[in-house]
């Protein structure tokens, strides 16, 4: 019988639990037969937004929804929701014939409104009772140049943007290291900026900063930075001659790093002590300068200078060179000719044609003796060599010993030699003459041609021995005997002209 009370209590306790969910389940059907009764045939009737003209809404606009019922102020306010989320204030009126609908004015607290270039999505409980709507777009910057790491001193900016601007807002670009621009409409999306030539090798950055109108008024948002690096300076990237012994008729060479402008840098070109001399031109890159004359043993300087093409400065370059000294053991040429004769064939065409180099070079003209067998296969040579002033005379056909062959034979290879009917001199292999042979080359209108200098580079000695050896035995009308094949007459020749023509001697025929 004492359990009996504590029995009761617990059971009393089970009863008024058990009590209070009922309660709470009876008012949640009653709530979600409100909110059903409330939301049965909703639907909006009217959103209103201030818009561009071109569907989107500007950023501090209010947002008016019209629904067809009316509708609890704070029934609206629990179920309304935005996304993404955004502070504003909500307003609700009661309106049309008896005021059975009602009217929601939304309006962004903050002063600068919704985002723009955004998309909000209002949602009134159901899925159905909502609506979408996208802020003004904001201009933006499309394009930008220059870019990278090599521009030139003398580009312009160029801003595309994607829509058209207003071209007479005031343009606030900044330039970090500062230099003054100067703006100008290519046309309603496209500003370009000009500038004073850059320096070279030097980072820049542009800034052009927020608030910039389109030609609807709406602002950039953000600012824009544009950055760069100069190229480098244009600079001397080769030039020769350098050093010692340098011939009185080899060109000076110049070559730069960029294309540049031919008339500064002839100006900006300058050799002590003075000479004269004439300029070419191989490409936009290349100069040479030829001398007309320079001294024997005399040291030169250089100095060159100007502007690229590119409107930037040249880094100037100077350095010297000495010419040759003058041969102590040559003796005075007084205006007197030294005669160069090449004989035989040379063991390449390409041999043949860095001989007409060399004689290019320094004006000089000689006489030459390839077999008629070569000459006929190498058309293209002969041609350039009449070209250039040179002699092609008759050294047999076939490098024949004449005094071995008959009158038939002997007649074969002089008829059939190099420089047919257009030279009569017949210098014959190895120096075999006799009376018989001056005899059959008179007939055929020939004449020999010997020597009285002999080089003796076709005993293989060295480039200096041959120099040596020529230049201590020549004298006014001297016949220097050469060989095509010479190994090392190619290397000696220069010397020999220079200190010849150095002299006094006209190198000729």
């Amino acid at each position: 019988m004492k359990d009996r009370p504590l029995r009761w209590g617990q059971l009393r306790s089970k009863l008024t639990r058990l009590a209070a969910i009922v309660l709470l389940a009876t008012l949640l059907v009653l709530v979600s037969l409100l909110d059903s009764k409330l939301t049965e045939a909703l639907k909006i009737e009217s959103v209103v937004l201030e818009t561009d003209g071109q569907g989107y809404v500007w950023p501090n606009s209010s947002v008016i929804v019209t629904f067809n019922k009316r509708l609890p102020e704070e029934w609206l306010k629990e179920r309304l929701h935005v996304s993404p989320p955004v502070a504003f204030d909500v307003s609700v009126e009661h309106v049309g014939r008896w005021l059975r609908k009602t009217r929601l004015t939304i309006t962004p607290t903050k002063a600068e409104g919704f985002a723009p270039d955004s998309a909000y999505s209002f949602r009134l409980g159901r899925p159905d009772l909502g609506f979408r709507f996208s802020t003004i777009t904001t201009p933006r910057v499309v394009t930008m140049a220059p870019s990278g790491s090599a521009v030139k001193t003398t580009a312009p900016l160029v801003l595309v943007f994607d829509r058209a601007m207003n071209e007479r807002a005031t343009t606030r670009i900044t330039s970090t290291p500062e230099v003054a621009l100067d703006f100008a409409w290519h046309d309603d999306r496209t500003l370009v900026v000009e500038h004073p030539r850059l320096r070279n090798a030097t980072v820049y950055e542009f800034v052009l900063p927020a608030g910039m109108e389109d030609a609807r008024g709406r602002l950039l948002q953000h600012e824009i930075h544009l950055s760069f690096k100069t190229v480098d300076p244009p600079t001397v990237a080769e030039f020769a001659p350098v050093g010692w012994q340098f011939g009185l008729l080899n060109a000076v060479k110049v070559t730069f790093s960029a294309d540049v402008d031919r008339t500064t840098v002839e100006a900006g070109f300058s050799v002590e002590p003075p000479t004269e001399g004439s300029f070419e031109w191989p490409d936009a890159k290349t100069l040479v300068w030829r001398p007309d004359s320079l001294q024997p043993g005399q040291s030169y300087r250089i100095q060159v200078g100007g502007w690229s093409r590119d409107g930037d400065p040249i880094v100037a370059a100077d350095w010297r060179f000495r010419t040759l000294a003058p041969s102590t053991w040559i003796a005075p040429g007084g205006g007197g000719k030294l005669t160069l004769t090449f004989d035989d064939d040379p063991p390449s065409l390409a041999q043949a044609e860095a001989l007409l180099d060399i004689l290019a070079r320094y004006r000089a003209r000689v006489i030459l003796f390839p077999t008629g067998k070569w000459a006929a296969a190498h058309p293209e040579f002969v041609a350039r060599a009449k070209a250039e002033g040179h002699l092609i005379c008759n050294h047999t056909y076939g490098h024949a010993r004449l005094t071995t062959l008959s009158e038939e034979a002997m007649r074969f290879q002089i008829l059939n030699g190099a420089g047919a009917d257009e030279c009569d001199l017949l210098r014959p292999p190895y120096m075999a003459s006799n009376d018989f042979v001056e005899a059959v080359a008179a007939s055929l209108g020939y004449q020999l041609y010997l020597w009285n200098v002999d080089s003796r580079d076709w005993e293989g000695i060295s480039a200096r021995q041959i120099t040596d050896t020529v230049l201590g035995d020549a004298r006014p009308g001297a016949v220097v005997l050469f060989h095509l094949h010479g190994a090392h007459t190619l290397k000696a020749l220069p010397a020999i002209i220079e200190a010849a023509q150095g002299a006094g001697f006209v190198v000729s025929y």
